[in-house]
């Protein structure tokens, strides 16, 4: 069979093509993997970064845009907030109850306990937020204020009390609260324990549920005059 010269032409150009389209899906290739690994060394570097790590009494600063790190082969990750600027949070004191009513709580104030279990005890935690650039993100809903869902004892406990609440505790308002740049408020959220937790393992954790990073404060029970 003979191949004419225009054919073979075209024959050789293919083969320089796919040549070239090999060479250039193997430059992506090696391109992508070295962006996964340096993603990868950016992320282990910022989970490990210390300031998510605080203390009771330690005023901490909760900035939208420094808490979260660009990707190279991805979208940003990091704390993320309801809103766009910076708020400070400082946690004041951790007490624990056998129950709401011993906290001092009025029926309606809180929520009924989960499953009713009448072991799990209830704690208190106090911090003092301060806005000093926020505005309302409204990525929880909330497009003129704030919510408290942000805010967690340990990583799932859901919020049964919330001392700035204006809304009933069974309303999805229940949670919201108002925060203008300047001023500042000291919140109480009380949550149930789970009976079969280690109460010496609590933490007060920052950042919406699906953060990729959050703050963790360890939880102490203080005695009157404890604080330093």
């Amino acid at each position: 069979m003979n191949i004419k010269k225009s054919e073979m032409r075209t024959i050789r150009l293919l083969a320089v093509l796919i040549g070239i389209a090999a060479i250039a899906y193997g430059g992506w290739l090696s391109y992508q993997y070295v962006l996964a690994r340096q993603s990868d060394q950016i992320v282990k570097e910022f989970k490990r970064d210390k300031r998510f790590k605080g203390s009771m009494h330690q005023t901490l600063t909760l900035d939208s845009k420094k808490d979260v790190v660009d990707i190279p082969d991805g979208d940003p990750m990091g704390v993320y907030y309801d809103w766009s600027g910076v708020m400070q949070a400082t946690v004041d004191s951790y007490k624990v109850f056998d129950s709401p009513k011993e906290a001092g709580l009025k029926v309606g104030e809180y929520g009924v306990t989960p499953t009713n279990d009448k072991k799990s005890k209830f704690a208190l935690v106090t911090f003092t937020l301060k806005n000093v650039s926020a505005t309302p993100s409204g990525i929880l809903g909330n497009h003129d204020g704030y919510s408290v869902s942000v805010f967690h004892h340990n990583a799932t406990s859901e919020i049964d009390y919330f001392n700035l609440a204006t809304h009933a505790h069974s309303e999805h308002e229940y949670l919201n609260y108002e925060l203008g740049i300047g001023e500042e408020k000291q919140i109480e959220l009380g949550f149930y324990l789970d009976p079969d937790s280690d109460e010496n393992s609590s933490e007060f954790v920052i950042g919406i549920d699906g953060s990729a990073v959050q703050y963790h404060i360890p939880l102490v029970e203080e005695a009157e005059g404890d604080k330093k």
